[in-house]
């Protein structure tokens, strides 16, 4: 993107979990863009074994100036011909696999009633929920809530933290994208989008940013960060949260799934931590 390029179309595109609706309420009021609701046009529901419908989604292709949208979906081809249209801007944010990995679970379990998962994760404890995160699982697709699209395939697959983290790093390389660690925005927000889109070379008022900031609500009920609500899309909006969740398997199990993704990702220098 050339500097001081003027932002028309907006991509905010997340690992789950990682404030994906704030940074994307925050940029479409300063770039004066209507958010859209994604509309899935791949289908509703993915084709088995994959279960993220987001994969095949490509409502971003079809932004018109002046309107934004939010996905999930991994770095392509087809993303980067979006990146390629004049005053687009894609944002790609990410957070600590360990506190998405809680949040996705207790979000999954007591929110997201359409979520493949759900079912699942309904009948099942929290702490079991997060092993299941961390290690991965298969579902038989005759146990799902929804009828998926016709495949050969009799499952749905979900690799475990594995599969958010590796999907990671290919956004982090691509130079048109503007990318945001969720700590950073939690600990001084105006600090760490301002960075993100100096790099990018968007055209911004500062001023505008800094009050908007300022007077900022996430959409939490009246609750500020830290205070809980399990059945809330904003749930905790705080940083470590695993702390609170992980027990010394769910630890172990982690070491030995995303252990090397925890440190390449700049979370820790090794293996020892609790």
């Amino acid at each position: 993107m050339k500097p001081d390029t003027a932002i028309s179309r907006l991509l905010v595109n997340t690992m789950p979990r990682s404030g994906t609706r704030y940074v994307l309420d925050v940029l479409a009021r300063l770039f004066d863009l209507q958010v859209i609701d994604c509309r899935f046009t791949g289908g509703p529901h993915a084709t088995p074994p994959n279960w993220n419908s987001y994969d095949e989604d490509e409502t971003y292709s079809t932004l018109q100036p002046g309107q934004a949208v939010h996905s999930h979906c991994p770095c392509s081809l087809k993303v980067a011909r979006f990146s390629d249209q004049p005053g687009a801007l894609i944002v790609y944010a990410y957070r600590d696999p360990r506190d998405v990995c809680v949040s996705a679970a207790l979000f999954i379990k007591y929110r997201a009633t359409t979520h493949p998962f759900h079912n699942l994760f309904a009948c099942l404890t929290e702490a079991e929920c997060i092993t299941l995160m961390l290690a991965g699982f298969r579902i038989p697709v005759a146990e799902l809530a929804y009828q998926p699209p016709a495949s050969d395939c009799d499952h749905i697959a979900f690799a475990g933290m594995t599969y958010f983290c590796q999907r990671v790093y290919p956004w982090l390389a691509d130079p048109r994208t503007c990318t945001l660690r969720f700590e950073d925005i939690v600990a001084a927000p105006i600090e760490a989008l301002t960075e993100a889109l100096d790099h990018a070379g968007a055209a911004y008022d500062r001023q505008r940013l800094a009050a908007l900031l300022d007077g900022f609500v996430i959409r939490s009920g009246g609750r500020t960060a830290g205070h809980e609500d399990k059945s809330a899309h904003y749930r905790k909006g705080i940083v470590h949260d695993y702390r609170n969740y992980f027990t010394p398997a769910h630890r172990a199990l982690c070491k030995s799934q995303i252990g090397d993704d925890l440190v390449r990702l700049g979370y820790e220098t090794g293996y020892n931590w609790t």
